[in-house]
């Protein structure tokens, strides 16, 4: 590519131009996050480039470009980006293109082919409604929390927003999910990729504003959850 749209793999040492462009131009979809990007960068092969003053990231596995992160563009600016991409062999097609967008722009569709794709849709659980869990399509989960706390009323809850510097609570969540891992019967490839994150987890610990929530019942954790920052609204 020209030097000016040179693509670069996605490495620790970008973190503070990401995390500009993130707080300048925040984005809810949990792809783009920083951490994540990271963390799977060995599964997507994630790589990104600067464009007229926009973030551009690539996964060059499933060879799509996210959509653009910046000042708003118009549909002429996206066909540049795709050209230039197309003229290296690749689709030049992008992905997690909002709807206000293709509202936006009538002219959209004379260029790309708009494709719904449900399996990359994003899940967002508003907070009141996780922590209250009302409503019939929920039900499940408030019985399975009361049987929960029916059975170990002894139960504590731990909320790390950046995990301590030893790491030493997160190795025990990682070697709980090694035996949960290794007394199920049926594992299939996801499983095991999210055991891979979560051993290279630890190696970035100094580096990424990583939070830790564990569930303990005697002491013993068992369950647990990772989280990292998108916006000041969503984690």
């Amino acid at each position: 590519m020209e030097r000016k749209t040179e693509l670069k793999e996605v490495s620790i040492a970008d973190k503070d131009t990401f995390y500009k462009y993130y707080k300048t131009y925040p984005v809810n979809h949990c792809d783009y996050n920083f951490s994540n990007l990271v963390f799977y960068e060995d599964i997507y092969r994630y790589q990104w480039f600067i464009f007229e003053d926009h973030l551009v990231i690539y996964n060059s596995v499933k060879d799509l470009i996210f959509m653009p992160v910046g000042e708003p563009y118009n549909v002429d600016f996206l066909k540049r980006i795709s050209d230039i991409f197309k003229s290296y062999g690749k689709s030049g097609n992008f992905c997690f293109c909002l709807n206000e967008f293709i509202a936006a722009n009538s002219d959209l569709s004379f260029y790309f082919d708009v494709i719904e794709d449900r399996n990359c849709a994003n899940y967002i659980y508003k907070t009141d409604k996780l922590a209250n869990l009302a409503g019939r399509d929920l039900h499940g989960k408030r019985n399975l929390i009361s049987q929960f706390i029916k059975n170990y009323p002894e139960y504590e809850t731990f909320e790390t927003e950046k995990i301590k510097m030893d790491c030493e609570n997160f190795r025990s969540c990682v070697e709980l999910a090694k035996r949960w891992l290794n007394n199920k019967e049926d594992v299939d490839a996801t499983m095991q990729i999210e055991l891979q994150i979560l051993e290279k987890i630890c190696k970035y610990v100094k580096d990424l504003d990583l939070g830790l929530v564990v569930l303990k019942v005697k002491a013993q954790i068992v369950a647990f959850s990772i989280f990292s920052r998108q916006t000041e609204e969503m984690a």
